[in-house]
């Protein structure tokens, strides 16, 4: 019998989110919807009215599948430009079942978290520390701000699911209330928050190498500019540590700054001298100076955020992983093509069958295998998804091309994988490749 050693990275699905750019509630709602899902953190946001700039977002966060909130031409036309980031379950809905007792997502969630982290010693530490829902009044002016830092769940009416009584069963925690007539609160930075649970337990993994600009810091914008509260978040979803400051109210930041400057600076301690310089990213020039009277005179770093941003070179979001296994692969035949079967093991999420239609991504690497006729390893081409899942794993919506790795949609209870070798004499497909 031969083998052959499969390395699988667990990582969530990456949504891309496309709205209107002068849509502010749909903007409001698809921060909300990430912070419900384990990983949301990472999912961009992109304008669909700006064509150029959306396909350049999309290429640069390898997104998986892209979801329209709005309706508008733009937006629900948008996935038609991309037709290989074929949506991988059915209906093509984040929520199925409302109508039922037992609402269920089709993406991995952060109640799948809770349920697989809760009974862990290392979320007890966590849990310790006691949790905060940090709420602000609607007519702050910061207000989208802070829902973009610090998160908020959807309503019920949304999803069918009461995220904040999942959170609140696993974690007792307590409402910290922000006043838009006082400084923010020092205490926001003592507790984990709803935004960081949409984080915990991810990591990058080796395979995408992050660009030049990963510069943690300060992002200088206005919280009333859809266009700079969408990069900030588009800037974090691309796991760069910013906090978003706007220059018309400098006094709500004055009791915060120092711990906010303390934390970003004992993030790069372990780096090179000349890299421990926090960033100050602004989209104009002219913001620099008031910018460092608010936060200080010292050394700092300068990110303009212009057109180049998102070009592959400068901020190039990793590829955020929950875990990382190794498993043994039987070599065999399948339509007689060479064929790899595996187990799922060491699973970093709950895999228990309550959360059967919950979807994430078995990133798999084959070590071996390939022979003059077929190959294990086809080129990171996404337009070929369909055509490698129909050839490789023969359900065509449930494969994404990743560089140096093939994605295979799972659910979170399955337990195995095959994946058929890619003949090298492939017949030509609809976006013109061959090996």
């Amino acid at each position: 019998m031969e083998t052959s050693r499969i390395n699988i990275a667990y990582r969530p699905l990456r949504l891309a989110w496309a709205i209107h750019s002068s849509d502010r509630d749909a903007m409001r709602r698809v921060a909300r919807m990430s912070y419900a899902l384990w990983g949301g953190r990472y999912n961009p946001i992109v304008f669909a009215d700006k064509p150029e700039q959306a396909k350049a977002l999309i290429e640069v966060f390898r997104a998986d599948l892209i979801i329209s909130v709005g309706d508008s031409p733009e937006v629900s036309n948008i996935r038609q430009r991309f037709p290989y980031l074929i949506t991988p379950f059915i209906p093509e809905e984040l929520y199925i079942d409302r109508q039922h007792a037992r609402p269920l997502s089709q993406v991995l969630d952060i109640h799948n978290l809770l349920a697989h982290w809760n009974e862990k010693p290392e979320w007890r530490l966590i849990k310790d520390q006691g949790f905060r829902c940090i709420s602000w009044e609607e007519d702050d002016p910061l207000a989208d701000a802070l829902l973009l830092s610090y998160g908020a769940y959807p309503p019920v009416s949304e999803t069918g699911v009461d995220y904040n009584a999942i959170l609140f069963d696993a974690t007792m925690g307590i409402e910290l209330s922000l006043n838009k007539a006082r400084p923010i609160d020092p205490q926001i930075m003592n507790h984990p928050n709803v935004g960081y649970l949409a984080r915990h337990g991810l990591r990058r993994h080796y395979s995408v190498r992050v660009g030049g600009w990963n510069l943690p810091g300060f992002f200088i914008g206005d919280a009333n500019n859809i266009e700079e509260l969408v990069t900030f978040w588009n800037l974090r979803a691309a796991d760069i540590s910013l906090y978003f400051i706007d220059l018309n109210h400098p006094e709500r930041y004055r009791a915060i700054l120092p711990i906010l400057t303390a934390h970003l600076q004992q993030r790069l301690a372990s780096l090179p001298e000349y890299r421990q310089h926090l960033a100050i990213w602004t989209s104009s020039d002219d913001k620099i100076a008031p910018a460092k009277r608010l936060l200080g005179e010292g050394q700092w770093s300068h990110c303009r955020i212009g057109d180049s941003l998102w070009n592959g070179l400068n901020a190039v979001p990793p590829m955020m992983m929950l875990g990382e296994t190794s498993s043994l692969g039987v070599i065999g035949t399948s339509g007689g093509k060479p064929s790899v079967s595996f187990t799922l093991n060491d699973k970093p999420f709950s895999g228990d069958n309550y959360f059967f239609t919950q979807r994430l991504v078995a990133s798999i690497q084959v070590y071996g295998g390939d022979d003059e006729a077929t190959t294990f390893h086809p080129p990171y081409v996404p337009e070929l998804n369909e055509t490698l899942a129909r050839s490789m794993h023969g359900i065509y919506n449930e494969l994404r091309s990743e560089p140096e790795r093939l994605g295979v949609v799972i659910d979170a209870a399955d337990h195995d994988l095959r994946l058929n070798a890619l003949p090298v004499s492939e017949p030509k497909n609809p976006s013109g490749w061959r090996d």
